[in-house]
């Protein structure tokens, strides 16, 4: 596999296979991944590695020969191209077995495309646009593999056994299906099993490519190699399809066996089939042209943006490399520019064919000179030195001399196109950082300079340089103009509808959505985001309805730690709450619930200056985020770390159980591993053990602590300062430090810390959600709604806490009476102790609003469950999107954005 393109250890670690050549020849090597990968971030592969280091150990327990690890592979049968008898000949016996045990034999189904071919399955993407397809692999038993060409007379045979087969398992079938389908595939067994979400299910922290989960699962040697190598491809087919059905049966025995398999069958499985895939088959409607308007406006405003950047004092950049040695004639060479027309990026293309200008300067170029015959032009590889310029006493036999070419460095006048400074370009924004006498930042992982938004942020506040904040929203503009406009505009079908990919990527059970990401998509009045949404609209006659579980994860957050009256204070608006103590103008908690939620709507009203800072501290720091964290993700609410951590110290004495609950989850997921598990009908199990989830979803944690090595010198300090102040344990170790092989390291917050604290508020949150779709447009539910469409379902996109429904107006009241009444039902699965008062079962309250764009939606009035003006919160799941989240959020200088 050495020297092989693309070939990664995702794809073969814990394979098993024999050194062919150097030193090791003929012994057993069992690859894995390097400690420098794990200490670099990597610590969800921990265990990984130990699996792989056991296997190899199991190896060598067999014996120093070859016989060592060949007597723990099991044989297996691969059916390379077999004549088109032979294959129907195989299928029947198929299927004669699927007649004997139809529960027990499933058919693992994979086809093979020009984009797919030897790719990690886990890092493909909707975006793929190949469609042919070359071969289909079969397997129906761990040790038979069968892979035929998708060609005359096996395509019927192929339709045939699809259309008879039983159970099916597919690797990521959103890819498979949808291809074998289009190519006149319409019957695909009784049922399909996606292996891979069933794998996430598991382990939702692990990569999802087939190479990666298949040593789980079997002993084998690595595969995904053989797609590179020339004649091999029909055999790393079939392999494809044999370790599917491995897979496919482990996963699922392990699924039954930790109690975890009824959530994929229903959150999953049956969602992705009938609620997701109609809504991704109707799409969202787009206005076209105000697409089109909301780029023009775009457009301008990068112009304007790239206009003030082209006049700061930036550098330019000189091409060629080296110059031309005699003046160009006529306008720059269209390559020149990149591809900003091809991209729709006008604004930028003409910023460069604008802005550029031919320059002459005096460079030090390295010349290639001949030292024989002293020629210093065109001297090349192929070199051959004229004889009348060889002195004749360097001729041999009347031929001239090997001619001897050197490098030299010399001062020469040279012609350049001088192309402004391009704030895409990362090695220029760096170049202009240390021109104006800063450093760079580091990248977390690499250490290597960078300039990214980070450091951006960090150089405008610091050095009130306006340049850097102008490249800001220039990069934040940009990527919505990219992304969510130009990106938008090709990928809308011919019924001029956009079709975006809902996926279960995210850790926490919660949903995630592909081209484009409309989860991010939040921001207010003038804001890119309301651009943005305003091109969304509703078909005529019709409404979209956005239904929103209100505070849904202050609420969960408030039974998670067993306050009730944080429950109480989410459903009425605990951000207002916090901002009455900010202002030095307390609410009471003995006042009804009427009282509260008048002076809390009076505060969001006039008082915004301690709204925001109370509202991103209930969102944000109710996970964790630190005291750094909020100054640096939400600069414009906090100005200062002091301004930041008083907020925090007045949350956290209004709600002491809040961090109490914080260091709760973390000992739990560090001393478990893992948070969640299966239901269990108990509060206090479902709360406080750590090991059950009302949803019966799992994460795992490998870093919630992380541990900083320390000097001795720093650890003699760190006794003394300790043991001054009673902070010394038994043994006389400052707290907080510990000795590992006798050296001491300070433990701090690993990168799991927050995610840990999340887990529990966003998956039940997402497993709510999930329940209310099942119920809502499941056939066999008694709330089915999922004909309110013309016949068709309603239903259009999951939207963090929300359902984003597209609505006829004759059913407008029908629709929202029923999915109120289904949303604030009371969760089953989350009982109340009942000294709460709240009632038997947690119940979450809904927010309406519906309108005829995305972006202009009003509140629709319905019956009160509970006094309430708390809010939706509209941060994303992860820490990592919140960048995406700025950028959305940013404003425009002009006029009102869309049309």
């Amino acid at each position: 596999m050495w020297g092989i393109e693309g070939v990664r250890v995702q794809d073969f670690h814990g394979t098993c296979q024999q050194a062919e050549s150097g030193p090791a020849k003929g012994a057993w090597v069992v690859p894995t991944y390097h400690p420098s990968h794990i200490q670099r971030g990597a610590a969800n592969l921990t265990d990984v590695v130990r699996f792989d280091l056991e296997r190899a150990k199991a190896i060598a327990r067999g014996g120093a020969g070859s016989a060592g690890g060949a007597s723990l592979i099991p044989k297996t049968t691969l059916h390379l191209d077999p004549s088109p008898l032979a294959f129907q000949l195989w299928a029947s016996t198929y299927l004669q077995e699927l007649k004997c045990n139809p529960d027990g034999v499933w058919l693992g189904v994979d086809i093979e495309t020009e984009g797919k071919m030897g790719k990690d399955e886990g890092e493909l993407t909707s975006s793929d646009s190949s469609t042919q397809i070359q071969r289909v692999n079969f397997a129906y038993r761990p040790d038979e593999g069968l892979t035929v060409p998708y060609e005359g007379p096996y395509i019927p045979l192929i339709d045939q056994l699809l259309s008879n087969a039983g159970t099916v398992l597919m690797w990521f079938k959103n890819y498979d299906e949808p291809r074998l389908r289009l190519a006149g595939h319409q019957a695909i067994g009784t049922d399909i099993w996606d292996c891979a979400w069933a794998f996430h299910h598991l382990q939702s922290d692990l990569p999802l490519g087939l190479g990666f989960v298949a040593p789980l699962y079997s002993i084998c040697a690595a595969w995904k190699h053989l797609a590179k190598i020339k004649g091999r491809e029909a055999e790393y087919a079939a392999w494809d399809g044999v370790h599917t059905v491995r897979c496919g049966h482990g996963i699922v025995r392990d699924l039954i066996g930790a109690g975890l398999w009824e959530t994929f069958y229903r959150h999953t499985h049956i969602r992705e089939q009938i609620v997701l895939r109609p809504a991704h088959d109707i799409g969202l409607s787009v206005d076209i042209e105000r697409l089109d308007r909301f780029h023009d406006r775009l457009q301008q405003e990068i112009a304007a943006r790239l206009a003030i950047i082209g006049d700061s004092e930036a550098a330019c950049t000189l091409r060629p490399k080296h110059g031309y040695p005699e003046k160009p004639e006529g306008a720059p060479p269209e390559g020149l520019f990149g591809k900003a027309k091809e991209k729709g990026d006008q604004a930028k293309a003409d910023y460069l064919a604008e802005r550029v200008k031919l320059v002459e300067r005096a460079v030090t170029i390295p010349v290639k000179v001949c030292k024989t015959c002293g020629k210093d032009k065109g001297i090349g590889p192929k070199h051959r030195c004229p004889k009348y310029l060889v002195e004749p006493s360097l001729f041999t036999d009347g031929l001239p001399p090997n001619p001897e070419i050197v490098t030299v460095l010399r001062q020469e006048k040279r012609f350049f196109w001088a192309l402004p400074f391009n704030p895409d370009a990362s090695q220029q924004i760096l170049q202009l950082i240390k021109d104006s006498g800063e450093e760079p930042g580091r990248a977390k992982k690499t250490r290597r300079e960078t300039g990214g938004k980070d450091v951006l942020k960090h150089l405008a506040k610091k050095t009130d340089n306006p340049i850097y904040n102008e490249i800001l929203v220039y990069k934040a503009v940009k990527k919505v103009d990219a992304t969510y406009v130009v990106g938008t505009r090709n990928r809308i079908w011919a019924d001029k509808r956009l079709h975006p990919y809902i996926t279960f990527r995210p850790s926490t059970g919660r949903d995630s959505c592909v081209n484009p990401n409309l989860q991010n998509v939040i921001g207010g009045e003038g804001s890119l985001a309301e651009g943005f949404r305003d091109c969304i609209v509703a078909a005529p006659g019709c409404r979209l309805v956005e239904f929103d579980l209100r505070a849904v994860e202050s609420v969960e957050t408030g039974w998670c730690m067993g306050d009730p009256s944080f429950i109480r204070l989410a459903y009425l608006g605990v951000h207002a709450y916090l901002a009455s103590y900010l202002m030095d103008k307390p609410a009471s908690l003995d006042w009804s619930d009427e009282d509260l939620a008048r002076y809390f709507a009076e505060i969001k009203k006039t008082r915004q200056d301690v709204y925001k800072p109370a509202k991103v501290m209930v969102h944000a720091g109710s996970y964790g985020l630190t005291v750094q964290g909020m100054v640096e993700h939400f600069p414009q609410v906090f100005a200062s770390l002091k301004d930041a951590q008083r907020v925090v110290d007045v949350f956290h004495g209004l709600v002491p159980k809040l961090p109490e609950w914080h260091g709760r989850m973390r000992d739990l997921a560090h001393q478990n591993g893992y948070l969640g598990g299966p239901f269990v009908d108990d509060y206090y199990q479902l709360t406080r053990s750590g090991k059950h989830h009302s949803y019966a979803w799992r994460h795992w944690y490998w870093s919630v602590l992380a541990f900083k090595p320390m000097t001795q010198m720093e650890y003699r300090k760190a006794v003394i300062w300790a043991t001054k102040r009673g902070l010394v344990d038994e043994h006389g170790r400052p707290k907080g430090v510990v000795l590992l092989n006798g050296r001491p390291f300070r433990a701090q917050l690993g990168e799991d810390s927050k995610r840990a604290i999340a887990f529990y508020p966003q998956s039940l949150a997402a497993g709510r959600l999930k329940e209310a779709q099942l119920d809502l447009f499941h056939p066999e539910s008694e709330t089915f709604i999922g004909d309110a469409y013309y016949g068709k379902t309603p239903f259009r996109v999951p939207i963090h806490d929300s359902l984003l429904l597209e609505v006829p107006d004759a059913q407008f009241d029908r629709v929202v009476e029923t999915v109120v009444e289904v949303m604030r039902a009371p969760e089953m699965r989350q009982p109340c102790p009942i000294e709460w008062g709240i009632g038997s079962h947690l119940a979450v309250d809904v927010a309406v609003k519906a309108g005829r764009t995305w972006a202009k939606m009003e509140d629709v009035p319905i019956p009160p469950m509970k006094a309430a003006v708390a809010e939706p919160s509209d941060l994303p799941a992860e820490e990592s999107e919140l960048k995406d989240v700025a950028d959305l959020g940013v404003m425009l200088q002009a006029a009102a954005v869309g049309g």
